[in-house]
């Protein structure tokens, strides 16, 4: 499989000690563990080879895998997240946090400097200690990972890369091409900027090669009311 493929996939991963399960798609599975999301879309993910969309270990298993393939894949701390890192452990004065206006928690997740994220562990005699280790570093990974089938289409790569970067659902957008020009239909609540528009297009002629001209329309509300 190379790269710049196209796949669609689902998984289900659980943390090997204790199967608790941090990351799946499918809805279901989300519910009966406690973790259901309101605000995520589950299901079937794309995902294009060689672009750094999951962990690059677990990828070169899926590399390897046939269409309707399902199989179990263990990683270890090293091809995950790394192991914990003792330096990664800061303390901080409790007065630093008030000059930022935070109020740090127990257990809370907070961000500093360049985006960087990390949990606080402790608040006490003015002193805040925060963990900087990914959340899953120090762990041992289960994928239960299954190859649904290999994207090929033009259309369907279209739609699928529009959902999993811009959050779209694939189902409402629309796709019309000629020999010269390709026309993406949006669904969208308000007209999208000339800006926006061209960064899409960005996003569409970097993962698929061969596209000439892009033209990105909208269809907001108030455009498919007028026409009833």
């Amino acid at each position: 499989m190379e790269n710049k493929t196209f796949i669609e996939i689902e998984y289900i991963g659980r943390i090997a000690e204790t199967k608790e399960v941090f990351d799946l798609t499918d809805e279901k599975t989300a519910k009966e563990n406690n973790i259901y999301n309101p605000n995520t879309r589950y299901g079937p993910t794309t995902i294009i080879i060689g672009e750094n969309m999951i962990l690059k270990s677990l990828e070169d298993r899926l590399k390897k895998m046939k269409p309707k393939e399902t199989k179990k894949i263990t990683l270890t701390p090293q091809e995950a997240f790394g192991k914990r890192e003792p330096k990664l452990l800061k303390i901080y004065s409790l007065a630093f946090f008030r000059k930022q206006k935070i109020t740090p928690i127990l257990g809370q997740y907070i961000t500093l400097g360049d985006n960087i994220q990390g949990k606080v562990l402790s608040v006490s005699a003015g002193r805040v200690k925060i963990d900087f280790n990914h959340q899953l570093s120090g762990k041992t990974l289960e994928y239960e990972i299954t190859l649904n089938k290999i994207i090929t289409g033009q259309k369907e790569k279209i739609t699928s890369l529009l959902e999993r970067t811009l959050g779209f659902n694939k189902k409402d957008i629309q796709v019309t091409s000629t020999k010269e020009k390709t026309t993406i239909t949006l669904p969208t609540p308000k007209e999208l900027p000339k800006e926006a528009k061209s960064k899409i297009a960005e996003i569409i002629k970097k993962h698929i090669k061969d596209l000439k001209e892009i033209e990105i329309l909208n269809k907001t509300p108030e455009v498919a009311n007028t026409k009833k």
